[in-house]
């Protein structure tokens, strides 16, 4: 079987191409180099030439991410922020994109942007939901009281 590069590797990793790649991604996630420890927790994360193992995939691609690998930022930015491999969670994608775009990343940036703004609108949609409950269920109470004191 061929051993793939680093920069091979890199650069098929742009299409999600893996095939054949996973035995020198390995290779290099174990010389502790964290574009690849990355990679690999990526391809765990989505089942790419893996079975599939979220968990591992989400704790590889943190460690690779707490190194300044910045590519596993963003991915871990996509996966809370997209709901494809677990639910939504703002908060993690925008650490994370916070994170990389602080280092350096500008395409984190325009996530964080992106996202930020997005939790923004459903915050305040969320409290301008309760403010209605809240001020049906004050009318509920007053009628309730008016009807008591009528008696």
């Amino acid at each position: 079987m061929k051993e793939y590069s680093k920069e091979e590797i890199l650069n098929l990793s742009l299409d999600n191409s893996f095939e054949n790649t996973l035995p020198s991604i390995i290779k290099y996630a174990e010389e502790k180099d964290p574009k690849f420890i990355g990679l690999l927790g990526y391809c765990y994360a989505y089942g790419f030439e893996v079975e599939q193992d979220v968990i591992k995939g989400i704790k590889l691609l943190e460690q690779a991410a707490n190194s300044y690998d910045l590519q596993s930022a963003l991915y871990l930015g996509e996966i809370y922020s997209d709901q494809y491999i677990v639910p939504h969670n703002y908060k993690k994608a925008l650490k994370w994109y916070k994170f990389g775009y602080d280092n350096g990343s500008a395409i984190c940036g325009l996530f964080y942007n992106k996202i930020s703004k997005l939790y923004s609108d459903i915050e305040k949609e969320i409290l301008s939901e309760k403010e209605m409950v809240l001020s049906n269920e004050n009318k509920v109470l007053f009628e309730e009281f008016m009807k008591s004191n009528k008696a």
